[in-house]
């Protein structure tokens, strides 16, 4: 029986292996696809022509994580501000190169914890603007990721998704985004409530956070309902694709394989 939603192994999970290793791991265990973070990407100098031949060779299908490590397209230095776009727009030719069709993006956060959220908002959108119109461009698709809970984070609720959605519609500029599962534990929101509210995502990150941690490298580490989000987007009639989340360093293959197969209880249901 085949799964309801296609799920992709990130490289994240498996962030000691190359990118083409993990190709092979998620060809080996039966996922459908692979997420690249373009940060490990460019860490494993992989070509992306030959990755995405690999990919086609084992019948994957790729998503693309854009860098996020240390850029703030929002940040008030505007040094730091110019690289980050400039670093992710990059990112967007990477996924046309790999031909993946989603890159996820971060959004911009606070440059400090005093600052008014509200005042970063022209220049959220303006990035977003710039994003979704640079990925049409290039024939693919940008979808920016809600962030969980913390003190810098400004971009996180079903409402900053539909104000997004609304005001990039505004700019006629195409509008896609990102719902994380874990990120919906963390601001105490069932992900049937998140979606009642921000619209169906184009594309979905799957990881377990709790308290103490936003990811855990393994599902049931932590204390997300996973069941039950895979089930909302279920009866929402979700399709396209799940990104499993969380690094496992160390143990890539005994996470990756349950990670899976607890995916697959719920997905391979009639």
């Amino acid at each position: 029986m085949s799964r309801r939603i296609p799920v992709y192994l990130s490289t994240r999970t498996c962030v000691d292996l190359s990118v083409v290793d993990t190709l092979a791991l998620a060809s080996e265990l039966g996922y459908d696809g692979v997420e690249v973070w373009i940060d490990d990407l460019l860490r494993s100098e992989a070509d992306p022509a030959a990755v995405r031949l690999e990919a086609a060779r084992r019948q994957l299908q790729l998503s693309v994580h854009a860098p996020s490590y240390d850029l703030n397209p929002t940040s008030t230095n505007r040094g730091i501000r110019e690289e980050s776009v400039r670093q992710i727009l990059s990112s967007l030719e990477l996924t046309a190169a790999l031909g993946a069709t989603v890159a996820t993006v971060h959004p911009g956060q606070l440059s400090g914890r005093a600052d008014i959220a509200e005042s970063y908002w022209p220049a959220q959108l303006g990035f977003f603007v710039s994003a979704f119109g640079r990925a049409r461009e290039l024939g693919v698709i940008a979808s920016a990721e809600h962030m969980e809970r913390g003190l810098k984070h400004i971009f996180g609720t079903p409402e900053d998704v539909a104000r997004l959605r609304k005001e990039t519609g505004e700019q006629a500029v195409p509008f896609a985004y990102t719902l994380d599962i874990a990120h919906c534990h963390t601001h105490g929101i069932r992900v049937a409530d998140f979606l009642s509210r921000a619209g169906m995502p184009r594309h979905v990150h799957l990881s377990d956070a709790s308290e103490q941690k936003t990811h855990h490298g393994a599902m049931g580490e932590g204390t997300t309902d996973i069941r039950g989000g895979l089930n909302d987007l279920l009866d929402a009639g979700y399709a396209h694709a799940i990104a499993i989340e969380g690094v496992a360093r160390g143990r890539a293959r005994a996470v990756a394989t349950s990670n899976l197969r607890l995916c697959d209880e719920i997905l391979r249901k009639s």
